[in-house]
C-alpha cells in the first residue's frame, strides 16, 4: 500500500476496483474510514452511530470471498454509510428521536438489502434532524451537525449527516431520503453529489418507523448520495432492483446511453449572482459538451411548489398531536412556523389535489421535456444559510430553496452536482430529467463534474 493515496479519499468504485484486483483488502478499506471517523467526526458530528464491529466482521467476510474466487458485486467489501431515518438490522432506526433510540430495526430496509447485494458494507447511521422534518441536520437525540467547509453555514436537511461523511472523507457513498429537497440540499451545501429518483423507483419501506402519512407517502423518495457521479450511477443501479415490500414501488427499465438533447435554464429572480454565473458555467460546460441551450421558458415551479406546501402541510397539521409527542423542542419551533406560514387546506381540497390536482402540472412538465428534457436549476438560489436560519426566518430559506420541494410534488428525478463556490460555501446545480429519465440527470452531471475538478473530501474547516 505504499505511495498509494490514502484509501479514505477514493471513490466507492475506485475501492470496489483495488478489492476486486487485491490491490487493497476490504479489512484495510474499512479500517481506513474507521480511523477517518476517530479523526473528524467529533468535529463534525455526522454520523452518529459508528458499526465497527460489524463492518470489520464484514470486510473480513468480504476478503475471504475475493480469496476464494467468488463473484463479487460492484461494491463488493466497499463501506457506506445510511441515514437514521432507513431500516439496518440490528440498529435503532431512530429518526433523530430519543424516544426511538432504542428501536432496533429486525432487518434490513430494502436499499440495504439492495447495497449489501451489491457488496457493500454498512459502516455507520447518519444524523438527520428530528422526523427529517427540517433543512437544517439537528437532532433532539445527537445534536446538531457541522458543515465542514463553514461551521457558519448549515450542512443542509434531512439528509445533513449523509453529506458532511462524504465530504469528509468518513464514507464514499451513503443513502438518505427526499422529501423536499433532502438529499439534494446537503449535497448541494456539502459540495458533494446526489441523485433525487423518479417517484416510486426506489423501494423504500420501514419495520420500525411509523408509516408515512398520504402526501409524504406520495412525494418521498430514497436515492445515492456520494463524491462522484460514477458512484452515483453504481448506487442507483443497485437501489432501483426490483422489491415486493414497498407498494409504491415501479420498475422501469433505461435506454442503453443518453446523446446529448436540448436543456433549459432557470435562474429566478434574485438569484445572488455567484449562483447566477456558476449556473451559466454549468451551461456553457453542456454547450460544449454538444447539448442544444434552449429558450423556452419552463412551465411555473410555483404552481408545484405551492401544492407541495399545502399537502405536506395538510399531513403535518394531522400528525401535530402526535409529532407534539415525540419531537424535541427545535422541531417542534420549526413544524410551528411552518404550519402557521403554510396555506390550509380542507379534506376534500387535500383528496382532489393529491388524487388528480397533480396531474395538470405533471402533465404540462411531461410535455415540455418530451422537447427540452433537461433543465439546469439552481438548488439554492442564495449561498447557504445559517444553521438554524430555517427557525428565524423559514420563508427566506423557503424562497432560496423554491426549486427543491416542486420536483417531489412532480414525482422528477435531479441530480445535484457542485459548480463553483461563493465565498467558502459551495453551490450547487441541479439537472432534472423527464419522470424515469435519471439517466439523463446523471449524463448531465458527468459532463458539469469533468468540466470541475472534484475537490472533496476535505478536512473541517
Amino acid at each position: 500500500m505504499s505511495g498509494m493515496t490514502e484509501l479514505w479519499r477514493l471513490s466507492a468504485t475506485e475501492l470496489a476496483r483495488l478489492i476486486r484486483e487485491r490491490e487493497a483488502s476490504s479489512r484495510e478499506v474499512v479500517d481506513a474510514h474507521l480511523d477517518r471517523i476517530d479523526a473528524v467526526n467529533g468535529r463534525v458530528n455526522a454520523i452518529v452511530d459508528v458499526l465497527a464491529e460489524s463492518a470489520r466482521a464484514h470486510a473480513d467476510a468480504a476478503d475471504r470471498a475475493v480469496a476464494a474466487g467468488e463473484p463479487l458485486g460492484p461494491l463488493h467489501g466497499v463501506p457506506v454509510t445510511v441515514k437514521q431515518n432507513i431500516d439496518v438490522a440490528g440498529t435503532a432506526t431512530t429518526l433523530g428521536l430519543q424516544v426511538l433510540k432504542d428501536a432496533i430495526a429486525p432487518q434490513d430496509g430494502p436499499p440495504v438489502e439492495r447495497l449489501r447485494e451489491g457488496g457493500a458494507i454498512v459502516i455507520g447511521r447518519t444524523n438527520l434532524p428530528d422526523v427529517a422534518l427540517r433543512w437544517h441536520t439537528d437532532s433532539s437525540l445527537a445534536g446538531a451537525t457541522i458543515n465542514p467547509w463553514d461551521a457558519d453555514a448549515s450542512p443542509g436537511g434531512s439528509s445533513g449527516g449523509e453529506g458532511v461523511a462524504l465530504a469528509t472523507g468518513m464514507s464514499p457513498l451513503g443513502v438518505g431520503t427526499d422529501l423536499g429537497g433532502s438529499v439534494r440540499i446537503p449535497a448541494a451545501a456539502c459540495g458533494v453529489v446526489s441523485l433525487k429518483v423518479t417517484w416510486g423507483r426506489v423501494a423504500d419501506v420501514s419495520v420500525v418507523a411509523p408509516p408515512p402519512t398520504p402526501a409524504i407517502a406520495r412525494v418521498d423518495t430514497t436515492g445515492p448520495m456520494a463524491r462522484r457521479v460514477a458512484d452515483l450511477r453504481v448506487a442507483f443501479d443497485l437501489l432501483r432492483g426490483p422489491c415486493d415490500r414497498d407498494a409504491r414501488y415501479r420498475a422501469a427499465d433505461l435506454p442503453d446511453r443518453v446523446e446529448p438533447s436540448a436543456f433549459a435554464v432557470v435562474v429566478p429572480d434574485g438569484t445572488h449572482p455567484d449562483v447566477a454565473a456558476a449556473l451559466e458555467r454549468a451551461a456553457g460546460a453542456l454547450q460544449d459538451a454538444g447539448w442544444t441551450r434552449g429558450d423556452t421558458a419552463t412551465p411555473d415551479l410555483g404552481a408545484a411548489l405551492d401544492m407541495w406546501l399545502a399537502l405536506i402541510g395538510h399531513d403535518i397539521i394531522e400528525s401535530m398531536p402526535i409529532l407534539r409527542q415525540i419531537c424535541g423542542e427545535q422541531g417542534l419551533a420549526f413544524l410551528d412556523l411552518m404550519v402557521s406560514a403554510l396555506p390550509t387546506i380542507d379534506d376534500e381540497t387535500f383528496d382532489a389535489q393529491l388524487n388528480g390536482g397533480r396531474d395538470a402540472l405533471i402533465a404540462e412538465w411531461a410535455a415540455f421535456q418530451s422537447t427540452t428534457p433537461l433543465v439546469v436549476a439552481p438548488v439554492m438560489t442564495q449561498p447557504t444559510y445559517a444553521p438554524g436560519a430555517d427557525l428565524v426566518d423559514p420563508l427566506s430559506v423557503l424562497a432560496s430553496l423554491a426549486c427543491v420541494p416542486p420536483l417531489n410534488l412532480l414525482g422528477l428525478p435531479a441530480a445535484v452536482v457542485p459548480v463553483g463556490r461563493s465565498g467558502n460555501r459551495p453551490i450547487g446545480a441541479q439537472l432534472i430529467g423527464p419522470a424515469q429519465r435519471e439517466d439523463v440527470c446523471l449524463a448531465a452531471a458527468e459532463v458539469l463534474e469533468a468540466a470541475g475538478s472534484p475537490v472533496v473530501p476535505i478536512d473541517p474547516r
